[in-house]
């Protein structure tokens, strides 16, 4: 599920982008404003908060701390970490793990999902990607089947300890 707003110009700013198992708080979230679209298959539970406080609020801090990241993603880093940062928390979310340490999963986001999600233009994306491929980062026969084949490097790019070039 990705949690997004509108903006005026028609735009729209992912805000967040939940896997499996994510309890949302609607704490955290602007209903009046906010909208969520399914970008995979989605369960959705209603969760009494007087009996599920502590799922409650283990889901509030951790939105908080997605929210932080993403705050620091959006002002901070260059387009080349951004999409490195993006990559590694979808394969937490949604990898299965393969040979050799290597984890794949569906990128369930289209390339301008991705853009919204990371503030930049889908060719900006797609320009990291197909890089990330030359580079044996990443492979990918089918757009939206991603594996990660050096996590450690795609690490240090988003950390911006690797120069982007």
């Amino acid at each position: 599920m990705a949690l997004f707003r509108e903006l005026s110009d028609n735009r729209r700013q992912i805000l967040d982008v939940f896997g499996p198992g994510w309890v949302v708080s609607g704490e955290c979230v602007d209903l009046g404003k906010c909208r969520a679209i399914a970008v995979c298959p989605v369960r959705i539970e209603f969760i009494d908060p007087f009996q599920n406080r502590k799922a409650i609020t283990d889901a509030t801090r951790r939105m908080l701390i997605r929210a932080q990241a993403h705050c620091l993603l959006l002002g901070r880093k260059t387009a080349t970490e951004r999409v490195a940062s993006a990559l590694l928390d979808l394969a937490d979310q949604f990898s299965r793990q393969g040979h050799g340490g290597r984890s794949s999963f569906l990128l369930y986001l289209s390339r301008s999902e991705l853009a919204d999600w990371l503030g930049l233009t889908h060719e900006t994306v797609s320009r990291c990607l197909s890089r990330f491929k030359r580079e044996r980062l990443i492979a990918f026969t089918q757009p939206e089947l991603i594996t990660i084949r050096d996590r450690q490097a795609l690490r240090a790019l988003a950390a911006g300890a690797i120069p982007a070039t």
